[in-house]
């Protein structure tokens, strides 16, 4: 008879919610549209993966954002619940709640595969169900000869419709700023209110307010403190997840 693996090291252990305490270095956040996501997918299908307990720090190693939401299902702490319990060191147990949460520790998307299945006629997946939103997937195959499949066309006419508001208001404000390009403190007064307008928008899509998507150009930095360095320049708050290319737009000389 097969024996148990020899590189499992977790018991399945029915422990109480209020002895799982989270990890109060977990550097891992979610935004209220991700966390709407999972919340959605917890109510339809259930917790399909256990959450990971450290028996000797007494921490949450995975599953701090998945505690939260059941906390909120079921409408209290005080419940029970099968949890993985491993024993890791304290040094260890970072490095694996870090690990767990990487996304370049967990293999990629074969984009054709994943097409396939997402506009499979017969299977009839809903992308939504997935986990994915329709601007992720437009990014995602936007340079690919499948780009159309997810293209803005694709899109609910409510999605379209929001696009074409957001694209007006963004003509409106290159005018205002075209005009006013002399006068630096209103050029940035105009790209302030832009940026204002934009994370209200934006504040909207994630609160689930509004059916509308923007669009995004990611900006990679290489540390916090980079990423802190560039809001500055570009005169966002220091809190600030996106900023207008209108912002960027004025603090470039040669910009059209």
């Amino acid at each position: 008879m097969a024996e148990l693996s020899k590189f499992q090291k977790f018991t399945i252990v029915r422990m109480s919610r209020r002895d799982l305490k989270g990890a109060k270095y977990n550097p891992r956040v979610i935004s209220a549209d991700a966390k709407k996501r999972l919340k959605k997918n917890l109510e339809e299908v259930g917790l399909l993966q256990p959450v990971v307990w450290n028996k000797t720090t007494g921490n949450v190693v995975g599953g701090h954002q998945k505690l939260a939401i059941l906390d909120v299902l079921e409408g209290t702490d005080d419940y029970l619940l099968d949890v993985a319990v491993v024993k890791l060191s304290a040094k260890r147990e970072i490095e694996q709640n870090v690990f767990m949460n990487n996304p370049a520790a967990q293999g990629d998307w074969d984009l054709r595969a994943l097409a396939d299945l997402l506009t499979d006629k017969d299977i009839k997946i809903s992308p939504d169900n997935t986990g994915f939103n329709p601007l992720e997937l437009e990014i995602m195959y936007a340079d690919t000869d499948m780009a159309s499949l997810f293209a803005v066309e694709q899109q609910p006419a409510e999605v379209r419709e929001a696009l074409a508001d957001l694209q007006a208001i963004t003509d409106v404000r290159k005018d205002a700023d075209a005009e006013k390009k002399a006068a630096d403190g209103e050029t940035k007064t105009a790209s302030a209110s832009l940026v204002a307008e934009l994370r209200n928008k934006k504040h909207d899509i994630e609160s689930g307010e509004s059916g509308q998507i923007l669009s995004f150009v990611v900006i990679h930095c290489t540390s916090p403190e980079q990423a802190a360095d560039l809001k500055v320049k570009l005169g966002a708050k220091a809190d600030d997840r996106y900023v207008s290319a209108e912002l960027v737009f004025a603090l470039l000389p040669d910009a059209t």
